[in-house]
């Protein structure tokens, strides 16, 4: 899993998700230090959208992954 898992993270890098990841942190650090709220469901909608754009090329990825693994 862990493998799997990394070469999926490396994926999201390399199919250039910067944006996804920037928006899954400021959700993270938001609800954790109960900063912002008004803004999470804002977030968590871009962020959903986001993910479905990459989701087809994520999927390619693994694929491609666990058939060589």
């Amino acid at each position: 899993a862990h493998d799997k898992a990394h070469k999926l993270k490396s994926s999201v890098g390399l199919l250039q998700a910067k944006e996804l990841l920037e928006l899954l942190d400021k959700i993270e650090i938001y609800s954790l230090k109960k900063q912002q709220l008004d803004q999470l469901a804002i977030l968590i909608e871009t962020t959903i959208e986001k993910f479905n754009l990459l989701k087809p090329m994520l999927e390619a990825e693994y694929e491609a992954a666990t058939q060589t693994a």
